[in-house]
């Protein structure tokens, strides 16, 4: 079990009732759901079933890159048609870590346009009732007026221009989403479209990406401190580690996912959140993680905070965010299973 134990799992599955009144249980479709976000939610979703039984309410489906191209919008087409779902969630999307945005900033901007496009479009045929897209903190502004980041910045000015086709790609989904919405509800009249975007933070866990190329700071500082440890090196960092981010432990995520699903109503003014912790002791320097990280991973020898008020208004004072260095010995054990497995292969 998690540490939110089966109290959590009871309230889930209590606020999930009502969900079966159609003849076949409704299907929830996971679109990204081989990714790291996609297989927390996975995780959570089995637990459940496991301690609570039937969810009572959507039978999920976890569709993957390799099942289809939703670039293509045959196949995003025919996903919709063969599952007819009556809830999504979104969160595939063409990722990578700052270098690899900064090299490919067109290529994440095309595919995450044709992405994003095929979906909503696909939904909005559909008519889809529920539906929750997954966007990014780093889709923000360069500069905001002040800190904390809230959810009315998104569009105020340009974002970092090291992965500005990204940031360009979901701030035009959270667009997509709104307009689609209006004309659902316009066009439907006394029905219910729940439709919302989520700014998740900095994510990480198990199933992360650690290729050093590729991966975010988190995952890139464990495969760095592993390999200190098996080499007996320094543990190096790049540049003086002053750079605060804020972190997200991706079972919390699947959870609020989960929690924010299930509920009935959400007003127009809550339909775009921040997915983060709260914000007291939230941040943390990437020195302070690179130390964290050290301790979790037994080696020895040599940002920009959001704001979650308004997820917190949908989803309540109760649910409990995994502390970083939990989440993070987490990561680690996970990640040094991998490498190991890795290293005896290639010896």
């Amino acid at each position: 079990m998690t540490r939110h134990g089966l109290g959590f799992v009871r309230r889930l599955t209590a606020i999930t009732h009502g969900y079966t009144s159609h003849p076949h249980t409704p299907v929830c479709l996971v679109l990204g759901g081989t990714g790291l976000l996609g297989m927390a939610l996975r995780a959570t979703v089995e637990e459940l079933e496991e301690h609570a039984g039937d969810l009572e309410g959507y039978h999920f489906i976890f569709v993957g890159s390799k099942e289809a191209d939703l670039r293509v919008w045959h196949d995003t087409e025919a996903l919709f048609q063969k599952y007819q779902p009556s809830a999504i969630i979104h969160m595939a999307a063409k990722v990578g870590g700052l270098y690899e945005n900064m090299r490919n900033n067109e290529r994440f901007l095309r595919d995450n346009v044709l992405i994003n496009t095929n979906v909503v479009r696909a939904a909005l045929e559909a008519r889809v009732p529920r539906a929750i897209f997954c966007l990014s903190t780093c889709a923000y502004p360069e500069k905001t007026p002040q800190l904390p980041l809230i959810e009315e910045y998104l569009h105020l000015a340009p974002s970092h221009p090291s992965n500005e086709g990204y940031a360009a790609a979901k701030r035009l989904l959270e667009q997509q989403v709104r307009f689609s919405r209006q004309q659902l509800q316009e066009e439907n009249p006394g029905q219910s479209f729940v439709w919302i975007c989520v700014l998740p933070c900095n994510l990480y866990g198990p199933h992360d990406n650690f290729e050093l190329n590729s991966a975010h700071v988190l995952p890139a500082l464990v495969h760095k401190a592993e390999v200190a440890k098996r080499d007996g090196t320094p543990l190096l960092v790049r540049g003086k580690g002053a750079a605060l981010r804020q972190f997200l432990f991706s079972e919390d995520a699947a959870r609020l996912l989960l929690l924010l699903l299930v509920k009935r109503q959400i007003p127009e003014s809550h339909t775009l959140l921040n997915l983060c912790p709260d914000l007291d002791d939230s941040e943390v320097s990437i020195r302070d993680l690179a130390m964290i990280i050290k301790r979790c991973a037994q080696l020895e020898g040599p940002i920009e905070p959001a704001d979650n008020s308004k997820l917190r208004t949908v989803v309540g004072q109760e649910f409990l965010f995994t502390p970083l260095e939990e989440g993070t010995l987490h990561s680690c054990d996970r990640h040094t299973i991998a490498m190991r497995s890795l290293w005896t292969v290639i010896l």
